[in-house]
């Protein structure tokens, strides 16, 4: 029967090979390149993605490590057998920049002061038997003539230092120094302050503070050491050396004893002329020498 007689037409089908046609193997290759393709790019994406990564890694590494504050590093582990260990531990009262920390009390004629160097990491101490010298004068000074004579002693080490935190017993003193200083102490601190440039801040050795739990429980140490160093005889200190500095956090640290001369005790003048204390003269004269005599006679 005619298509045309039952009113429909025929679409006509295109071979593959004709023009126009549909290529499916073509199709196929195409589709099968192109995932080859994706796969390959992919690959080499990670590939790149890991060598950027590893190497941005090591250059932040390089960077951090230059810029790492230098740290002391300590021995300070013992095993249970009482052996000494190597447990590296950073010393976490270091700084890097040159602080210093200070602590002068003074008990029954006896003067004693710590001060620590928190960039160098090293301590230094002195306890004297007031008076040093043969003026008595010292013997009535106050907490501003024994605050000077530490300042007097370290001066020089303290030139340039980005802060220095000296504790005392005198809320007076501390009160007119970090106020208006109008006391003839404060006067002369400005002075020192000055021309070796740093800044003293005072405060009480029994009511302080500080930035963090680290530096308050430092500055408790070295007020209590302070305190121990204050009932000690002076002549016998190397003796019991060992006691007294065995709660003390800086035990590690280097130390150096130094000692008060009388210009330090009175590097803040005291009005009228010095009292002197009467010379034992049997203490003048040379036994050795009178012995000699003695026998020749």
């Amino acid at each position: 029967m005619d298509s045309g007689a039952n009113g429909q037409s025929e679409v006509p089908t295109l071979a593959a090979d004709e023009p126009g046609g549909v290529d499916l193997d073509r199709l196929w290759a195409i589709a099968k390149w192109f995932f080859l393709a994706s796969v390959s790019f992919f690959v080499l994406f990670f590939v790149f993605h890991l060598f950027y990564e590893n190497r941005c890694k090591r250059k932040r590494k390089e960077s951090h490590e230059d810029e790492r504050v230098p740290f002391e590093i300590k021995y300070r582990y013992k095993s249970q057998g009482g052996r000494e260990g190597m447990n590296l531990m950073l010393d976490p009262y270091r700084t890097d920049s040159h602080s210093i920390v200070c602590v002068v009390v003074e008990r029954k004629g006896l003067l004693a002061g710590i001060c620590a160097f928190l960039g160098e990491g090293t301590v230094e101490f002195f306890l004297e038997q007031l008076p040093v010298g043969d003026c008595l004068h010292q013997l009535k000074a106050g907490a501003g003539n024994h605050v000077m004579a530490a300042i007097s002693l370290w001066t020089k080490n303290w030139a340039f230092a980005d802060s220095i935190e000296v504790l005392c017993s005198s809320w007076d003193l501390a009160e007119d120094i970090n106020g208006r200083r109008r006391s003839e102490a404060a006067k002369l601190i400005s002075t020192l302050e000055a021309k070796h440039n740093f800044s003293v801040n005072l405060q009480m050795a029994d009511n302080f503070h500080c930035r963090g739990v680290d530096e308050e429980e430092m500055w408790t140490s070295m007020v209590q050491t302070a305190g121990k160093l204050l009932r000690q005889d002076t002549n016998k200190l190397d003796d019991q050396e060992s006691e007294i500095w065995d709660d003390f956090d800086l035990d590690e640290w280097p130390r150096t004893r130094m000692r008060l001369s009388e210009d330090n005790l009175h590097a803040l003048p005291h009005s009228g002329e010095c009292e002197r204390a009467q010379k034992d003269v049997l203490s003048d004269i040379n036994a050795r020498g009178t012995v000699e005599d003695l026998v020749e006679l």
